[in-house]
């Protein structure tokens, strides 16, 4: 029942991706599963056809469903190799949403099936699994010991195809390993290695797509660009007929990333939009942590600041999930070796011993703690004096001038930030003037009274009363606002909101000791989460992380 409901589920999800013929695969799934005279679990066409579809497609889409399906590929599976499989796609799954300690769960759950049955290539590959997931939390004593239990498991696979990939991705392993501690040559070694294994497969083109990535992004590190390069396209040449995954995403990062430093900025902005799309489509937080990285850094170098301000913003979120997945897992895998040590210790060792390897323990966990929390203190600290910084700039800002030469200046300078294609598409309105130089100067002028008056702190101030009372229309309000504030209203008003809270925060430090909900009430915003997202968006940290560096600053 569990099944019908989740492929009833599946049908009805159009707006998850699914086109016609993923629902024919679906009620193909459904026949094979209720025929009297047909076990699906013994059709490998069938399993073969499903869980291409959520590995390569359902995983783009939807994280969750995925596992779902995946699960359903495990209940209903007959075959111990299909159960194998499924688990090890489950494990894939949890990984890709940081949730190491599930991948390592149902790889383990997969290797000692695969132990049972005698699928030696599976069991290698489980064991190869575990190994990476534990290098990822860079526990890799623990990483090591996987390893080389796969690499004594491999010579025991009898069929060829299977022995050559294993063989292979074990040598990927190696390379990741070399990677994270930039022994680029050495890992070089390993992936050349792998090459001459998966070029003996029939089916080699799937192994190599990953394998040209990874060596691309190594003689990028060794600053061999033209080598790095023809990596990355043959990767590129070679994914063409395959659906878009995290891995094409990469490979387009790695590319724009190249570009990047060899100052080709057109191309590497065509790969870099590539790379976006596929990011932000992807719920795979190393694969949007890696692509945002590189987004702030093309955008700072070409300095459009507009949307550097939300490439960081992206960025910043998906590192802050990472790191506070990161430290809860190390925290409770730390714990977790602790048992197992006192335990072991308690039948093997002395007492002396035992309480030694505990209290080494703890010290790992509290110093690995205190490097995260350090660490987004101090990315908290460098956007509290970034704040700062803007407040003393506002305090000496010089205001508009009046009349056609400030407004024909302002222009001038949007025209300089922005490129052919902006101009093509008409994303600039300052250059289609809609009203007289006249009004555009009144209102302009109308919008710096406003923000003298501290009006924008009533919760009703809408653009339709604004208007209302500038003597104007929606219309030529919203077009000043958005030309000459580089905005809409709606954060136009946020901004001069937040701002005002900024200055009353700094002069008095009476409003310090007020509630987040009180600062949010005064300050015109509906709410204390309202408040305090807006925030956070704007400045990069918490009102109350705010107040509290500035308490400290006042020490």
């Amino acid at each position: 029942m569990r099944t019908l409901n989740f492929l009833h589920m599946n049908m009805k999800q159009s707006t998850d991706g699914y086109n016609f013929s993923d629902y024919i695969v679906i009620y193909v799934f459904l026949f094979f599963l209720v025929s009297p005279k047909t076990s699906w679990g013994q059709d490998s066409l069938s399993f073969e056809h499903l869980y291409k579809r959520t590995s390569d497609v359902t995983t783009q889409i939807s994280l969750d469903n995925a596992l779902r399906e995946a699960d359903s590929l495990y209940e209903i599976s007959q075959k111990p190799l299909f159960q194998i499989r499924s688990l090890i796609l489950i494990a894939r799954i949890y990984q890709q949403k940081e949730d190491l300690d599930k991948a390592i769960e149902y790889a383990q759950k997969a290797e000692k099936m695969a132990e049972k049955y005698g699928e030696f290539a599976w069991q290698a590959r489980s064991n190869g699994m575990i190994a990476g997931q534990y290098r990822m939390m860079e526990l890799y004593n623990q990483a090591k010991k996987y390893t080389a239990k796969a690499m004594q498991i491999i010579p025991k696979i009898k069929n060829h195809e299977m022995a050559n990939s294993t063989a292979g991705l074990m040598q990927q392993e190696f390379a990741f390993t070399n990677m994270d501690q930039d022994n680029w040559q050495q890992a070089i070694i390993h992936l050349n290695a792998a090459e001459k294994y998966f070029n003996r497969l029939k089916e080699k083109k799937y192994f190599l797509i990953n394998n040209d990535r990874l060596l691309g992004t190594n003689y990028f590190y060794l600053k061999n660009y033209d080598l790095a390069l023809s990596y990355y396209k043959r990767a590129l040449d070679n994914s063409k007929n395959n659906p878009v995954n995290y891995i094409t995403g990469m490979i387009h990062k790695g590319m724009a990333e190249t570009y990047l430093e060899m100052g080709k900025l057109s191309m590497a902005k065509q790969h870099l939009d590539e790379a976006e799309k596929i990011a932000d489509q992807s719920q795979y937080l190393q694969i949007k942590n890696s692509i945002y990285d590189l987004s702030t850094r093309y955008y700072a170098l070409v300095k459009d600041s507009n949307i550097l301000f939300e490439a960081r913003n992206k960025k910043d979120s998906i590192n802050e999930q990472l790191l506070d997945k990161r430290a809860d897992l190390l925290d409770k895998n730390y714990a977790e070796l602790n048992n197992k040590d006192i335990k072991a210790e308690n039948e093997s060792k002395l007492k002396n011993k035992t309480i030694f390897t505990l209290l080494a323990i703890l010290v790992i966990v509290i110093v690995s703690f205190l490097f995260y929390s350090n660490k987004k203190r101090k990315k908290e600290l460098d956007r509290f004096k970034e704040v700062m910084e803007q407040l003393n700039a506002l305090k000496t800002e010089v205001p508009l001038n009046k009349g056609l030469e400030a407004i024909e200046s302002i222009n001038s300078q949007r025209n300089t930030s922005l490129d052919e294609s902006s101009l093509k598409n008409d994303e600039n309105l300052a250059f289609h003037r809609i009203m007289s130089e006249k009004t555009e100067q009144k209102l302009l002028d109308d919008l710096t009274n406003f923000e003298n008056s501290n009006l924008y702190l009533d919760k009703n101030i809408s653009l339709s009363s604004l208007s209302t009372e500038f003597e104007t229309n929606n219309k030529y309000l919203s077009y000043v606002i958005k030309v000459h504030k580089n905005t809409d209203f709606s954060t136009y008003v946020n901004k001069l909101r937040i701002n005002y809270i900024i200055r009353m925060l700094k002069e008095n430090p009476d409003w310090r000791k007020y509630k987040i909900s009180f600062l949010a009430e005064t300050t015109g915003f509906s709410s204390h989460s309202q408040f305090t997202s807006i925030f956070k968006t704007l400045k990069g940290l918490s009102p109350s992380a705010f107040i509290r560096y500035l308490d400290k600053e006042g020490e």
